[in-house]
């Protein structure tokens, strides 16, 4: 018995040693150390993965680098305590192995994801140190893969200073090294830097143009995108980032429809890729290109879109000015006050805390003078339509208010003076007796729909096309043609399998067309039924309440009452008196 205990101690304690000696092969390491750098810009999280696995190696290179690379994506992640710990740490760790190759290199390593918080931080100056002596010990030891990135980084790096022709020349030195060792690098680690240089020379090209320093400069811009894109077949992030590019060069030619084709190709790789801001940045392209169309309609359903992720995520604000500036436009040419009054109202509203979070940015005087002549413009629009808007919402609800005195008069109008007393005594007797039906619980489905769909928007999880949500939209129709809804079992789970859709999907689309939850609709639709057949059937007049309420699909006579007081204004009983008196 005792040799046995011991066996046991001894097999766990060589357990926890060999957890606590956590080892790396060479290969190992290097294949989760090629992972986190290259998913370092396209997926924050995924390259944090790779890291902590690093992280847990016993070998303290492996752990030099693990801190330095999470020191550059927690400062991406805004955490710069944390990164400046980590960056300390990093140091730590190399420090405490021998002089080697090696070691060099990941000196490099460090000081390049170093620099590159320090840019993330704004601090261009002390990025640019980092880079130059990185950059000198990457030639020392001959790793050319690591001089082609900090050739990127000082590109960027000029690039963020303004300095684009210093940025392309630097690019450019940056290309040509890749293409010289081409053959002696994998054709996966070749198309990412292809890519990524070419993304930074159509942005550089791009960005001279609106310095008019380089007539030519959008032609160059839409050739370095039009190669980034050969190039990004595997890189979801590069593509989108060069296509939306190319887009934009196509708006500043004047190509719109082309710049339409390009932008709406990009959403299949958004809804891929999961990325909102790239999301509402395409939609906002997307309307800018239709309004310059003059096609309002559809630039106010791309301006729409791009609004409600930002109401969501609350990032870009200049963008979500610029969107309710074009709406505001839009609405007063179709001449609609309200809506053009809504959006400047928007407009100035959000105005002063743009300015204000702009502080220290370059040409700051320049933007905000610029600004100031669209805010003046925004004034002008609501101060026009201001009144004009409170007197047509006069005229609305006086309007309405005589619809409804008008629907009154026609429901007296179609009473039936001659009701048969015993006919309908008869009539209630025989609905009374129907009792203790089997119901089932509609209200299991719908009480979840409002939270399901404000979850979807959250996430950014739905963006079906049109086609479906018409098909869909076809489908429902075709269900309230044969007056399904009538049936006590019409739920969200029940059209959901008869359509042939998830509940999700049905819950979203009823919600978009209708603006209410699948509950709500359902209960319209058997009101609206109910409503109709006492106007125009004397015999549904004789009917009981709960005879009534089991004829439109209602569990019992509280619930249809209470829906149908909603609806009406008055109880079935006070409806029904008021036809026939």
């Amino acid at each position: 018995m005792r040799t046995t205990i011991y066996f046991l101690l001894l097999f766990i304690t060589n357990i926890a040693f060999s957890q606590s000696k956590f080892v790396l092969t060479d290969q190992e390491y290097q294949k989760l150390h090629d992972k986190s750098r290259l998913l370092i810009n396209s997926n924050v999280d995924s390259s944090f993965v790779y890291a902590n696995k690093i992280e847990k190696s016993n070998n303290p290179l492996h752990k030099a680098f693990a801190y330095g690379i999470k020191s550059y994506l927690y400062q991406l992640k805004g955490d710069s305590i944390k990164s400046k710990q980590l960056y300390k740490q990093a140091f730590t760790y190399l420090n405490k192995i021998p002089q080697s190759v090696e070691k060099t290199k990941h000196h490099s390593y460090l000081l390049a994801y170093g620099g590159l918080a320090e840019s993330v931080r704004g601090n261009l100056s002390d990025a640019l140190l980092k880079y130059e002596e990185g950059k000198k010990i990457a030639i020392s030891t001959n790793d050319f893969l690591q001089v082609i990135k900090f050739s990127n980084n000082f590109a960027s790096l000029y690039g963020d200073a303004g300095n684009y022709k210093l940025a392309i020349k630097e690019a450019r030195i940056s290309d040509k090294i890749i293409d010289k060792y081409q053959f002696e690098i994998s054709k996966e680690k070749y198309e990412n830097n292809k890519s990524n240089v070419n993304i930074c020379l159509g942005n550089f090209y791009e960005s001279l143009h609106h310095l008019n320093l380089d007539k030519k400069s959008l032609d160059s811009s839409k050739y370095f995108y039009a190669k980034a894109i050969s190039f990004s077949e595997k890189l979801v992030s590069n593509r989108i980032s060069a296509k939306c590019g190319l887009g934009n060069i196509y708006c500043l030619k004047n190509n719109y429809p082309e710049a339409i084709k390009t932008y709406l190709s990009l959403f299949v790789d958004l809804k891929e890729n999961n990325q909102k801001l790239e999301n509402a940045q395409i939609y906002y392209n997307t309307g800018i290109s239709y309004y310059n169309m003059k096609n309002y309609d559809e630039a106010s359903v791309y301006f729409a879109k791009s609004d409600s992720i930002y109401q969501i995520n609350k990032f870009n604000i200049s963008q979500y000015l610029d969107s309710n500036y074009y709406q505001a436009k839009i609405y007063e040419i179709k001449n609609d006050p309200a809506k053009a009054l809504l959006h400047a109202k928007i407009y100035l509203d959000n105005f002063e805390l743009n300015e204000i979070k702009k502080s220290n940015k370059k040409n700051e005087i320049n933007s905000i003078l610029g600004k100031k002549d669209i805010e003046r413009e925004m004034i002008k629009i609501r101060e026009k339509y201001r009144k004009q808007a409170l007197l047509e919402s006069f005229f609305k609800w006086g309007g309405i208010a005589v619809i409804f005195t008008l629907i009154i008069v026609l429901l007296i109008n179609l009473r039936n003076k001659k009701v048969n007393d015993g006919k309908f005594k008869n009539l209630l007797l025989e609905f009374e007796s129907i009792t203790n039906k089997q119901e089932l619980n509609k209200d299991d489905y719908s009480n979840g729909v409002s939270s399901d769909i404000e979850k979807s928007k959250k996430s950014g999880l739905f963006n079906l096309d049109e086609e479906k949500e018409k098909e869909l939209l076809q489908k429902l129709s075709k269900q309230i043609d044969k007056k399904e809804f009538l049936k006590e079992g019409f739920t969200l789970l029940y059209v959901a399998n008869k359509i042939k859709t998830n509940t999700t999907y049905l819950s979203y689309v009823v919600n978009k067309e209708f603006e209410k939850s699948f509950s709500d609709y359902a209960n319209e639709l058997k009101i609206n039924y109910a409503i109709n057949e006492m106007i125009n059937n004397p015999t549904y007049r004789k009917y009981s309440t709960q005879a009534i309420a089991e004829s439109v699909g209602f569990k019992n006579a509280i619930s249809f009452t209470k829906s149908f007081n909603k609806r009406a204004g008055v109880t079935p009983a006070q409806f029904i008196k008021r036809i026939d008196h």
